[in-house]
């Protein structure tokens, strides 16, 4: 699993659109979208409902988000304090 999918797919969650994440993550559209695609595929599952060009989670995308959020919380906690070591050392 791909860490940058897993930011792209919280981008897509919180801008409800994958153009509007696209553009905030300074990729392409078809990026976000082939992240979104091998996340699902890795996962077995659908993240999001894909109704007339509008992305609406699915009750497993939902705990999935929850996870993600999480991780990358602790993920980018990690990585402040990995790098504060250098500050004290």
């Amino acid at each position: 699993m791909n860490i940058n999918h897993i930011r792209y797919f919280e981008e897509v969650c919180k801008t409800g659109s994958v153009t509007k994440a696209a553009n905030e993550c300074y990729i392409s559209q078809p990026s976000i979208t082939s992240a979104i695609n091998s996340l699902e595929k890795e996962l077995g599952y659908k993240l999001f409902y894909r109704v007339n060009n509008r992305l609406q989670l699915t009750p497993a995308g939902t705990q999935f988000r929850l996870l993600a959020k999480k991780f990358l919380t602790d993920y980018d906690n990690f990585e402040k304090k990995a790098y504060d070591i250098s500050a004290t050392h």
